[in-house]
């Protein structure tokens, strides 16, 4: 019994120095940083598309803010994991060249159960599930991210630059991707079968995040 005991002491003595030195190992140098909504952006550009377009169509702007986490490995910058959010009814059409009678209707096609049904879909998110470095100095990366897109209740893998810094405690980070609306089940607006909304659509995003607590 005696010799058990001495075993099994040992053996987690060995366990406990085990992980101490994986704790201590670069790897290991995660950092998790929260994305601050009210400096964090995510613009949407909707294009339009008919043989009129050029007339009665133009590009709208939708704007959010965005939040979510970064898990941030300086010394393996590849570790880092992105998750990025939208609140759907987040999603405000920008009045900026748009005739200010169209906008109140654009917002709530753009909201309702015929576009992003933003009360069945309360959220757009992504989660990164792999980040390759492409080039990096101590406080500077430029990554291809790829994970899992979830939009309307589909999800499906999306791949994307991100460019970021650390600058003290301030990590920012911009990039854009594109997708189209019929790959999430989501049929692109028409009007009078003439003048419709483009199919594929462009996000450029811009996130300001500071450590957690």
């Amino acid at each position: 019994m005696g010799s058990f005991i001495k075993r099994l002491t040992l053996i987690t003595a060995l366990l406990a120095l085990v992980v101490a030195i994986a704790a201590a190992a670069p790897g290991f140098a995660a950092r998790t940083f929260i994305i601050d909504p009210a400096e964090s952006r995510a613009v949407v550009t909707v294009g339009k598309s008919g043989i009129f377009s050029f007339a009665a169509g133009h590009t709208h702007e939708i704007t959010s803010p965005l939040r979510g986490t970064i898990e941030l490995d300086t010394a393996n910058p590849a570790r880092s994991t992105i998750h990025m959010e939208i609140e759907t009814k987040g999603l405000v059409v920008d009045p900026k060249g748009e005739p200010p009678k169209d906008v109140p209707e654009v917002q709530s096609v753009m909201l309702g159960d015929k576009v992003l049904d933003a009360a069945k879909f309360p959220t757009i998110d992504f989660k990164s599930r792999v980040l390759f470095v492409t080039k990096h100095t101590d406080t500077t990366w430029e990554l291809t991210a790829a994970g899992s897109f979830a939009l309307h209740g589909v999800t499906k893998e999306l791949t994307f630059p991100v460019t970021a810094e650390l600058v003290g405690d301030k990590l920012t980070a911009q990039g854009k991707f594109e997708f189209k609306q019929t790959d999430y089940g989501i049929k692109p607006v028409s009007v009078a079968g003439v003048v419709k909304v483009e199919d594929k659509l462009t996000i450029n995003y811009t996130v300001v995040a500071k450590p957690k607590g």
